[in-house]
């Protein structure tokens, strides 16, 4: 059912009304605020009002737009311009602030045009309401993520018109799904965190559906098992998410005879055993998400799938050199094949031949040699993750020139989405903060990362570094890194997490460091840092933990004193050299017994991690 704006003069709209009745549609359109053409229904208005006493709302969300005659002009409604019949009522609660309770009342079945029913991400509870099912024209039902449980009512099975439902909620169940099957235009479905465990017909239900289903999302619905009758079916859907549901057994070959498959996500479940061979030979896929399973093998090749943009294959047990055939996918935006067995040179035509590329993560892999040189051609990069391999040389001086970590993150997507079903895909990245792993999803675009650690590179911090203002996490500890931190380091005012810990940097903190107000993680420990830390607002209000090991460190927030300094809990220390007081070092007699236990207390510590080192 065709959906127009009123935006036109008079004559105009009776041009079209001309011909939209010439081919036999109806015109069904959203009355703006400036239109006079029509007004709502009465008995509809006295509906909507009496929806409006069943709910619980808050100031900010009264729905204070509901009032006068005119329906029409009321928030979330939408008529159709002709007939004044109430058509679409949104009322979703995108925003925290604008969140919805109470009862969904019967009242509705007086809104009997009604397609457009949205009422998502509110605190809705009890049951699905089963007159639903006998609002016999929607096209579009969005009830998720409210607080609904219970059994999904059988009635909703009526709703023939159906092209769009949505039902994800972590407290609905369906012992059975056959209801689905009156639902014979459905082109969208997702009843994501819906319990289907004693759901035994669920794909049997599902492959009846009609060709027009495109989107299959069963997120968390505790499926366990992929039925045997998967393989003995050939069916057409454009997205695939079984995700959470602790499938078990391998990836069937068959899975490839699913027709027009551009979105397959099978992420967080136990699946076993090699990926079929067949894979290379779809050539539309665009997201393919297998991680966190119990895969092994080579990747087979993808020279074939020059859609694709997202590869996520992390925290499985593949194994074999990178693959090579990705350099055929030149819109690929993320990699993410971290926590896996890969070994071999990273290489260098991945710099050269992905120019959109925006997230590399390799961590925890066995990967060897240098970082290419080439890496500082990958203008668009934004998160670089190669901690946790046997990497060795220098940092690359050209680093600085990753222009997606100039620039502060600004929320734009990481995936040039052509729809926005793809666009929806939930897609996440652990980042390793200071030894905290952080999950992105949604909010991945507002990341900024490079982690490079627990590798054997050597060679100093290159100075090109200061230029990444938009890096919020920099980890460069457990490397045998030497010279100095950059001067500049305060220039990186984006950052939020430091960690250059384990290494063999020397030399004073830069005064600089003190103006990075946002950082809220900071480790220095185990290097051959001196002098005073320096004083600010920040600096100090980090534990000794994130100095320690620095044996010429002095100042607060650590208990050494500097040379020159006075003392609030015990004499002054005597015979200090003048030398020290000129350089302003860190004084080096021990000036009370407190004093003498921590820095001993220090020396154990750092004596244990030079053993484990």
């Amino acid at each position: 059912m065709s959906e127009f704006y009123l935006k036109s003069s008079a004559g105009s709209l009776i041009w079209l009304m001309w011909f939209i009745l010439c081919v036999g549609t109806v015109n069904l359109c959203l009355c703006t605020p400036g239109s006079n053409k029509t007004s709502c229904l009465e008995v509809e208005r006295q509906a909507l009002l009496k929806f409006k006493e069943g709910l619980v709302y808050y100031p900010w969300r009264n729905l204070s737009s509901w009032h006068g005659e005119d329906c029409c002009r009321w928030e979330g409604i939408g008529c159709d311009n002709q007939t004044g019949h109430v058509v679409k009522l949104d009322l979703n609660g995108f925003s925290a602030d604008l969140n919805l309770r109470g009862t969904v009342g019967s009242s509705l079945l007086d809104v009997k045009h009604l397609y457009y029913l949205d009422l998502r991400s509110n605190l809705f509870e009890g049951p699905i309401p089963p007159f639903i099912g006998s609002l016999s024209e929607l096209r579009h039902l969005d009830l998720s993520n409210n607080l609904f449980s219970g059994a999904i009512p059988q009635q909703l099975g009526n709703l023939s018109c159906l092209q769009f439902l949505s039902i994800g909620d972590y407290q609905a169940t369906a012992k059975s799904l056959k209801w689905l099957s009156g639902l014979s235009s459905l082109q969208h479905l997702d009843l994501s965190g819906v319990n289907l465990y004693e759901s035994s017909d669920w794909f049997q239900m599902i492959s009846t559906l009609p060709t027009t289903l495109s989107d299959l999302w069963l997120d968390s619905c505790q499926l366990g098992s992929l039925p045997s009758s998967l393989h003995h079916h050939e069916i057409s859907l454009w997205f695939i998410d079984l995700q959470n549901n602790s499938i078990n057994g391998s990836i069937d070959s068959k899975i490839c005879k699913i027709d027009g498959l551009s979105v397959l996500d099978l992420s967080n479940n136990n699946l076993s055993g090699e990926l079929p061979q067949c894979l290379e030979n779809l050539t539309g896929f665009q997201v393919v998400n297998l991680a966190n399973n119990n895969l092994h093998g080579r990747i087979p090749s993808m020279i074939l799938h020059t859609e694709l943009q997202v590869l996520q294959l992390k925290n499985n047990n593949f194994s074999g050199e990178f693959p090579s055939s990705l350099k055929h996918c030149k819109k690929l935006a993320m990699i993410d094949i971290s926590q896996n067995n890969f070994q071999g040179n990273i290489p260098s035509w991945i710099w050269e031949t992905l120019p959109n590329l925006r997230v590399l993560q390799l961590r925890s892999n066995n990967f060897s040699g240098i970082i290419p040189q080439q890496i500082c051609d990958l203008s668009s990069l934004q998160i670089l993750d190669l901690a946790n391999n046997q990497l060795v040389g220098s940092i690359p001086k050209c680093i600085g020139n990753f222009g997606g970590m100039v620039s502060r993150p600004n929320g734009s997507a990481i995936i040039d989405y052509n729809n926005d079903i793809v666009q929806s895909c939930k897609f996440s990245l652990l980042l390793d903060r200071n030894g905290v792993e952080l999950n992105f999803t949604n909010t991945l675009a507002l990341a900024n990362n490079m982690d490079l650690s627990t590798n054997s590179l050597d060679g100093g911090i290159p100075e090109s570094i200061v230029n990444l203002v938009g890096l919020q996490s920099l980890n460069l500890s457990g490397n045998n890194l030497t010279g100095s931190i950059p001067a500049k380091i305060g220039d990186m005012q984006s950052m939020l997490s430091l960690d250059l810990s384990r290494n063999n940097i020397f030399g004073p903190i830069p005064q600089s460091l003190s103006e990075l107000k946002s950082l809220g993680d900071l480790n220095l420990s185990f290097n051959n840092l001196s002098g005073r830390i320096p004083t600010g607002s920040q600096l100090q209000t980090f534990t000794n933990a994130s100095y320690i090991g620095n044996y010429d460190l002095c100042g607060p927030p650590i208990s050494k004193e500097c040379s020159g300094d006075g003392t609030s809990q015990s004499s002054a220390p005597i015979g200090q050299d003048d030398e020290d007081e000129k350089n302003g070092e860190c004084n080096k007699i021990k000036a009370s017994t407190t004093v003498d236990e921590d820095l001993e207390h220090e020396r154990e510590i750092n004596d244990k991690h030079v053993i484990a080192m």
